[in-house]
């Protein structure tokens, strides 16, 4: 009876002893492992695609194919901001030098214009003058005429003694004299224009004002006085050289040289003389007279010479 009772208390304390020992370990597993309660994903979360993580990549890190997939379009982007920017600068490259060569047309238009509007009025001029002298003729054979006239009147009148013949004489006299002195100073005007042509002209300069191709028309006497030197003087070749100041480009002072040089020489055309015998060329800026940097040194720089 006794040992069946130690045997029951001793089976009994190990049950608890067991207990004890399965609760212990329990509760340290649960230690270490967690509560077991995990707090549950946001909604939003959950909608959200998420990649997995391929063999020995770290989770939520952005994987090559993805850096991969961007690049390609960032360089695209680039690519395509870079062309719109270069379209853009050669359009505006290109609108701006056709609106230059516009303008540069529109002035050589209007320097044409002016040098057209000059030729035509030196055209007026030169008939103008004709008409005059066509007038001092008429008029001088008028009065020829009625010299002429008066002449027979008195021849054909009987002679009433010697005062009557003085007053005749003294009457054709002064009808004669105002004839003879129209003549004289016709053949007077006639000899000046004569020797003014024979003798060479010392001005032989057209200065222009700047960037202008245009004469001026303080030059027309000048002008005038070259072409009838050259009229007299048929044996003569003549050269209009263009010069320009050392501003500007080689290629555009040539050029304006060129036409200062076809103006001159159209005038001389216009006042008579042979344009086949008068040479235009350019010197540019290569050719100056005066080597200054200031605006008077400039100003008798910009010139066109005619040469004999």
């Amino acid at each position: 009876m006794t040992q069946s009772t130690l045997f029951q208390a001793h089976r009994n304390f190990s049950l608890v002893l067991i207990c004890v020992m399965l609760g212990a370990c329990a509760t340290t597993q649960k230690g270490s492992t967690g509560s077991g309660d995990q707090a549950a994903a946001p909604i939003s979360d959950a909608s959200k695609p998420q990649a997995q993580a391929k063999p020995g990549e770290t989770p939520g890190a952005p994987s090559a194919g993805a850096a991969g997939t961007s690049s390609p379009s960032n360089s695209a982007k680039s690519a395509g901001a870079a062309g719109a920017d270069t379209g853009t600068k050669q359009g505006s490259s290109e609108s701006g030098a056709a609106a230059s060569d516009n303008e540069e047309a529109a002035q050589l238009k209007r320097q044409l214009e002016d040098q057209d509007a000059q030729i035509n009025k030196l055209r007026a001029e030169q008939q103008a003058e004709a008409v005059r002298e066509e007038a001092e003729v008429a008029k001088m054979r008028e009065q020829q005429a009625a010299v002429a006239g008066a002449t027979a009147a008195t021849d054909q009148q009987p002679a009433a003694g010697t005062a009557s013949a003085a007053a005749a004489k003294s009457q054709d006299e002064a009808a004669v004299f105002p004839a003879n002195a129209g003549t004289a100073s016709g053949s007077t005007a006639a000899s000046a224009r004569e020797e003014s042509a024979a003798r060479q002209p010392v001005e032989r300069s057209v200065y222009f004002d700047y960037d202008q191709a245009t004469v001026p028309d303080k030059y027309d006497e000048m002008l005038l006085a070259n072409a009838a030197y050259l009229k007299a003087h048929p044996a003569i070749a003549a050269e209009v050289q263009g010069n320009c100041d050392e501003r500007g480009s080689r290629e555009y002072n040539l050029a304006l040289g060129a036409r200062r040089a076809m103006a001159v020489k159209r005038a001389l055309e216009l006042a008579g003389a042979d344009g086949s015998r008068i040479a235009a060329i350019s010197y540019g800026s290569e050719k100056p007279v005066a080597t200054g940097k200031d605006e008077e040194s400039y100003s008798r720089n910009r010139r066109a010479d005619i040469v004999y």
